[in-house]
């Protein structure tokens, strides 16, 4: 190559170190040399007349590439974009795509959301369960009474229960008298009371009381009913009334007659009320439309016959297991 290409091969690579040094100067500081030059490299190479950008051309022909490699700032710097941060929803780490702060192999975070309390279970309304009635038993029951309850005793035909019951009982020997039990003997009635607890107490007395003071008589059954509901708190008590005597012996008896029977059973549903205890109303099971006993099942003027105690027995059966809510005992269903 002569002196003379060699001398434009220098000017040019110092033109160009110029622009380029100039270029770098206006990256750093900020101001646009390319503007007030108004050529890059490349600008020159294609701004200027035909002849010299094809000298030029041939004149760094394959060192164009090198010299932007050398220098990298030969064009001007491209417009910034601001980077932008992308909404959270599109934000993720870990390869399944779990949210920041939310573990994605099961692990914790300081940052796990709040789970939502777990809503308390409702409780189920349950249906209670019906009850099955049971049979109407007496192996839990004394009966205590007068000659009308050894009647009971005697042709009612009841099983298992015990009779403290003895002609002429009465409130006013009731507390003394002595009377055979079954297993346990001749006994008062505080001693039976004292040997086993009943479930259920039935007690008739009174038509021995018919000619005594009124207001005694009352002041005694009192005394002993409630006596016996101290002896035996667990037990269900019935005071029974009771029945009439003929309309015939009523009429020409003073005291043994069905308005003085009546004025003591009406006392009777007085304590039963005052006391919540059970008021057995029998006075009419056995009676005739005259309110007296039927002539037609009555012994005496005062006691039934055989099969009116069976008939009184049935019903009095009969009338317990429905207000206890029982079934009745096989052989008492009809009357």
């Amino acid at each position: 190559m002569s002196t003379k290409g060699n001398f434009k091969h220098l000017s040019a690579l110092i033109f160009i170190m110029i622009l380029a040094i100039g270029t770098i100067i206006a990256d750093m500081y900020g101001t646009n040399i390319p503007e007030i030059i108004k050529v890059s490299v490349e600008g020159y190479i294609y701004n200027r007349s035909e002849g010299a950008r094809d000298n030029l051309e041939k004149l760094f022909a394959g060192q164009r590439d090198d010299i932007a490699k050398i220098f990298g700032i030969v064009q001007s710097s491209p417009e910034r974009v601001p980077y932008e941060i992308p909404p959270r929803e599109d934000i993720t780490d870990g390869e399944n795509g779990a949210e920041p702060g939310v573990a994605d192999n099961g692990g914790e975070t300081g940052n796990e959301p709040e789970t939502p309390p777990a809503s308390e279970p409702q409780p189920q309304e349950t249906q209670p369960e019906e009850e099955v009635p049971t049979v109407l038993t007496f192996d839990d029951t004394l009966f205590i009474g007068d000659s009308r309850m050894v009647g009971i005793k005697e042709y009612g035909g009841i099983e298992g229960a015990d009779f403290f019951c003895d002609v002429g009982l009465s409130s006013y020997n009731i507390e003394t008298k002595k009377i055979e039990v079954g297993e346990y003997g001749k006994l008062t009635l505080e001693e039976l009371l004292s040997i086993r607890q009943y479930g259920k107490i039935f007690v008739m007395i009174g038509i021995n009381d018919l000619g005594y003071d009124r207001e005694t008589s009352k002041n005694l059954y009192v005394q002993h009913i409630l006596s016996i509901r101290d002896a035996q708190p667990d037990a269900e008590i019935f005071i029974m009334n009771n029945i009439p005597v003929t309309s015939a012996a009523s009429a020409v008896e003073r005291n043994l007659n069905n308005q003085n029977i009546i004025t003591y059973n009406n006392m009777l549903l007085e304590v039963a009320d005052s006391f919540g205890f059970y008021y057995v109303d029998s006075y009419w099971v056995l009676a005739d439309e005259n309110g007296g006993l039927d002539p037609s099942i009555a012994g005496d003027k005062a006691h039934p016959t055989a099969r009116g105690y069976i008939e009184w027995t049935k019903w009095l059966v009969r009338y317990i297991a429905n207000m206890k809510h029982q079934l009745i005992p096989e052989g008492w269903e009809e009357g």
